[in-house]
């Protein structure tokens, strides 16, 4: 079998470089996160020649798309890709000695319309996916919506804050998920990604009990993981009285695996029974989702991506289906994959 071999595909501006700056690659970094966190890359080069002093300097704000492809991986003549998506140049930095060039980009830059302005605004009667779309649209995105909760306001107000920071505070609020990857900006409800398939077992490499999947090509070289009682909650109790008629409507959701604990009160607006219902569950998801928590590195696998679940086996009280949080692929000297995780919750 040949040897695997990792390296990185790079466009600047829509130019393919990737032949150009081989050479000088020392390194590369992706940093995938789920929710709360722009995604970002970096690129180690070496610069005996000075090069990065002169015209190959790139331009702060200029537009880089890369990917990480592997051949003979898996299996003799084996060829994956994994696209990382596309980023802007936010920094450059260069050393002597040696001579080195590091170049930093991300997902959503900071001069960028949803990251670089703090703003004071209103709206009235509204919804979280309409004043998603238009602050998506000024910022030149697109907006995937993908949850079926029509979160409404009557009024809501963004204050000295950038439309990332207080799109993000809607969403938490709301208990959902917000990312930004690709020009596009993408609100989800992480229990329904928690209940994908796993993509792959990372196994204990000092387990004694039988494997249910032998994946020869996953072999972690560090673990660690956490375990919380801290605002851990049993229970959530919504309720709101409606300013006008006096109507209350309340709803209390209860963790469907524990039998004690503490009760998360929350008094915001809701317009149903079936709208406190699912603000008392993402709620108490909001406080409970990070009770085990986990982290592990291992073999490069292009499959491990934020938002996919895996299965965890052979830590027997930790064993269970995870899902990633934040994913960093590395390549350099081989390929690596560092993954944070958490327990997916059993039930909402």
């Amino acid at each position: 079998m040949r040897a695997p071999k990792s390296y990185i595909e790079l466009t600047y501006d829509g130019v393919n470089i990737s032949q150009d700056i081989a050479p000088f690659v020392t390194g590369f970094a992706f940093n995938d996160a789920m929710s709360g966190e722009v995604d970002d890359i970096s690129v180690d080069l070496h610069d005996v020649a000075e090069l990065w002093l002169g015209d190959w300097l790139p331009d702060k704000g200029a537009k880089l798309r890369a990917a990480i492809v592997l051949e003979h991986w898996r299996f003799d003549g084996d060829l994956m890709r994994l696209d990382c998506g596309e980023f802007e140049i936010d920094e450059v930095t260069l050393k002597y000695p040696p001579h080195t060039v590091s170049i930093g980009a991300v997902s959503v830059p900071e001069a960028s319309a949803l990251r670089g302005v703090e703003k004071s605004r209103s709206w009235e009667k509204t919804t979280l996916k309409a004043v998603a779309n238009e602050l998506a649209t000024a910022a030149g995105c697109t907006l995937y919506y993908d949850t079926t909760a029509e979160i409404k306001y009557d009024r809501i107000e963004q204050s000295d804050e950038s439309d990332l920071a207080f799109l993000q505070k809607c969403c938490k609020d709301a208990g959902l998920a917000l990312k930004v990857t690709d020009n596009q900006v993408v609100i989800f409800e992480e229990y329904k990604y928690e209940q994908a398939e796993p993509v792959a077992v990372l196994r204990n490499p000092q387990a004694t009990t039988p494997a249910t999947t032998v994946d020869p090509v996953i072999t972690l070289t560090s673990w660690d993981f956490k375990s919380s009682t801290r605002e851990i909650y049993k229970a959530c109790h919504v309720k709101h009285t409606d300013t006008k008629t006096k109507a209350v409507i309340e709803y209390t959701y209860t963790d469907p695996n524990k039998s004690t604990g503490k009760v998360l009160q929350v008094n915001q607006q809701v317009e149903s029974i079936a709208e406190a219902e699912r603000l008392a569950r993402n709620k108490l998801r909001e406080k409970n989702k990070d009770e085990v928590t986990g982290a592990m590195t291992l073999t490069g696998d292009i499959r491990l991506s934020a938002g996919l679940t895996v299965t965890v086996e052979g830590f027997r009280k930790f064993d269970g289906k995870y899902i990633i949080t934040k994913a960093a692929h590395k390549v350099g000297g081989g390929y690596t994959t560092s993954v944070e995780l958490r327990r997916c919750l059993n039930g909402y």
